[in-house]
């Protein structure tokens, strides 16, 4: 199950991101999806601190990323963020960084997570996780 809502945060490359070829250096598409999904899902009233204390993390599993075209040391860009629970403890986000002045998709991923129950080790989807982030 997929929720409709799609989440923007948007962004500019910065200098130090840049490589000697005058484009963003392919580590930093993930951290800026990192960046959007913790603010996505804070934005939903997922606090991680709270979840940690309780002994939940939410951890990466799984990245599949296709880079379209490079953004360049000036561009600003929109990274989205859409989220969808997979089977019964997975969540996936599928993602994309747009570059604002054409619109041009820059690259696609799609992200695997899952809640970890740290007292046993094993994954988990507590309800007001699905509730939160609005997967049914």
């Amino acid at each position: 199950m997929t929720s409709d809502h799609i989440f923007t945060w948007e962004c500019e490359a910065r200098d130090h991101e840049i490589d000697f070829q005058g484009r963003v250096n392919n580590i930093y598409y993930l951290v800026y999806m990192e960046h959007a999904r913790y603010k996505h899902c804070k934005s939903l009233g997922v606090d991680f601190r709270e979840l940690h204390d309780r002994n939940f993390d939410l951890v990466l599993i799984r990245t599949e990323i296709d880079f379209k075209a490079s953004l360049g040391g000036t561009d600003e860009f929109i990274v989205t963020s859409k989220l969808g629970l997979m089977g019964k403890i997975r969540i996936v986000c599928n993602q994309q960084i747009i570059r604002k002045n054409d619109g041009k998709i820059m690259a696609e991923a799609k992200i695997i997570v899952v809640c970890i129950d740290r007292a046993s080790g094993r994954p988990v989807m507590p309800d007001e996780i699905k509730l939160k982030l609005n997967l049914k």
